[in-house]
């Protein structure tokens, strides 16, 4: 079937909404995610994409479009709790809590660089993690959060002197996760507002100083973390969020091509379907 695409702006915008695989990774959210598991349900839109909707051109179903950027007060808590999942699914062993790591960005980053690095050469502990700053209000240096996959034990002791040695401080805490398959359980990114420990991203002036804490991204990862509930490992975070949000899509959601329209020509572009 032929279909033309009233309505369309920019393609480089409508590739941008659009979810691995074909399906929109946003229209999960909108059913499902904006409800979070920490508070009521989420009210508004995106703003820097407001008068605009994705529509499918099979369906004729639509739902806001959404920019996606972590700065934006509406998708950054919604990418918060997608990586939430994608953390669940990585399925990780034990939580890590490292302390005094540094309050600039770049020093704090190359110790998380040396501590896995280390880790891996002065223990020969497979490391597979994904890390995040929390800054820390009292400027005693920001803490970070870990998440590590892997079966071997991790000395505790033997972490706080690894910590020590690249410049963090001594005290380093781990504990085991446990999860059932398929569920999703807090990772303490206390500062997105969000299940997971993003609390920082829910409001935009906490937002703003989450991601000048962590290099403007939500959270930061080892090569190979990211894998599915069947232990695949994905080709990196986006994939992840992707396999996340589609476990809420309907088989018709990834039915047809998604295109962004303007809100006042939905109604055109539906008619020029149904004469399809």
């Amino acid at each position: 079937m032929s279909v033309r695409k009233p309505g369309v702006v920019d393609p480089q915008l409508q590739q941008a909404e659009a979810g691995e695989g074909g399906g929109p990774s946003s229209l999960a959210l909108y059913r499902e995610s904006v409800a979070t598991q920490e508070g009521p349900k989420r009210e508004g839109r995106c703003p820097r994409k407001a008068g605009y909707l994705m529509l499918n051109l099979v369906t004729g179903e639509c739902f806001p479009a959404r920019c996606k950027a972590n700065f934006c007060p509406w998708c950054g808590p919604l990418n918060a709790s997608l990586i939430g999942g994608a953390i669940a699914l990585a399925r990780p062993d034990r939580a890590i809590l490292l302390t005094d790591v540094g309050n600039e960005w770049q020093v704090a980053r190359n110790r998380a660089k040396q501590f896995a690095h280390h880790v891996k050469r002065r223990l020969g502990i497979p490391f597979d993690w994904c890390w995040h700053l929390e800054p820390n209000p009292k400027d005693t240096g920001h803490h970070m959060h870990g998440w590590q996959r892997g079966e071997k034990f991790l000395p505790q002791r033997a972490l706080s002197e690894v910590a020590r040695s690249v410049g963090m401080g001594p005290v380093v805490f781990v504990n085991r996760v446990k999860t059932k398959p398929g569920e999703a359980i807090g990772y303490g990114m206390k500062l997105a507002g969000v299940a997971y420990g993003l609390k920082l991203t829910e409001a935009e002036a906490t937002m703003k100083v989450y991601l000048e804490a962590n290099g403007n991204r939500l959270v930061h990862a080892s090569r190979g973390f990211w894998r599915g509930e069947d232990g695949k490992a994905f080709s990196g975070q986006r994939e992840a969020m992707s396999a996340w949000a589609s476990r809420n899509r309907s088989a018709s959601d990834d039915q047809g091509e998604w295109v962004l329209v303007r809100e006042e020509q939905l109604a055109e572009a539906r008619s020029a379907l149904v004469r399809s």
